[in-house]
């Protein structure tokens, strides 16, 4: 739930794959893996796209944990 987080924050923050990737210095093949739930993030990856995108990554994973309840329910 996380990666469907960020890529809608990315999308908000009106950022590509390639634009993210140049200004957190991720590369961009990670970044889809992450994206695309190929492997999670880690704290310091969620920190710096937080950044980024420009919402708080309490916010970040606030929401995904939302996902991820209501998914459940």
């Amino acid at each position: 739930m996380t990666a469907v987080v960020v890529s809608e924050a990315m999308t908000d923050a009106g950022l590509t794959v390639l634009g993210v990737a140049d200004r957190t210095g991720i590369p961009r093949t990670t970044l889809t893996r992450r994206l695309s739930g190929g492997s999670p993030f880690t704290v310091a990856e969620l920190d710096t796209l937080a950044a980024v995108v420009g919402v708080p990554v309490s916010v970040i994973i606030a929401r995904a944990e939302d996902r991820l309840v209501g998914a459940a329910a």
